[in-house]
């Protein structure tokens, strides 16, 4: 789901991944796309680092559960059959991707359900 930008709380980064984060601004200000993987124990903030990094820098935020998709086409899209006309029809990565400065996470991308 896409949503606005996420409410700003108060979040300890440690300096070594305060310095990553700056460096992930560097390269996306220059209009790159920059994927990174944070990996972490259960419970360790993985996911309100995504938060507060769109947070704090003002970006939309989509967060996509991985393991929670029944079927590939809802993350990328399919083709439909409307009124006799084939119509393209979005998923939410496609959707998080057209979404000027949208952050997207990948939530449990190392779990899902279906190939």
């Amino acid at each position: 789901m896409i949503t606005k930008v996420p409410e700003k709380r108060l979040f300890i980064v440690t300096k070594e991944n305060q310095l990553l984060l700056e460096a992930v601004d560097k390269l996306s200000g220059d209009g790159k796309r920059v994927n990174i993987l944070i990996s972490g124990d259960q419970g360790s903030g993985k996911s309100e680092l995504v938060n507060q990094y769109a947070a704090t820098r003002e970006k939309p935020m989509a967060t996509i559960e991985i393991g929670g998709l029944s079927d590939p086409t809802q993350c990328f899209g399919k083709m439909t059959l409307e009124s006799g006309n084939t119509k393209w029809v979005p998923g939410l990565l496609a959707i998080a991707l057209q979404t000027p400065n949208c952050v997207v996470h990948l939530q449990e991308i190392n779990r899902p359900e279906n190939d």
